[in-house]
């Protein structure tokens, strides 16, 4: 879903027990588009 918004972003991390997103942007290179979930008990 994050990916299809058009959305530019370099990082997009996912902490899924505290329900929260993290999302950092290049405002110099390429934004690598990256998504990750952390699932840490």
């Amino acid at each position: 879903m994050l990916q299809c918004s058009g959305l530019v972003f370099d990082q997009a991390i996912l902490y899924r027990r505290k329900r929260f997103l993290h999302l950092s942007l290049k405002i110099n290179g390429n934004n690598r588009m990256q998504v990750l979930v952390y699932n840490k008990s």
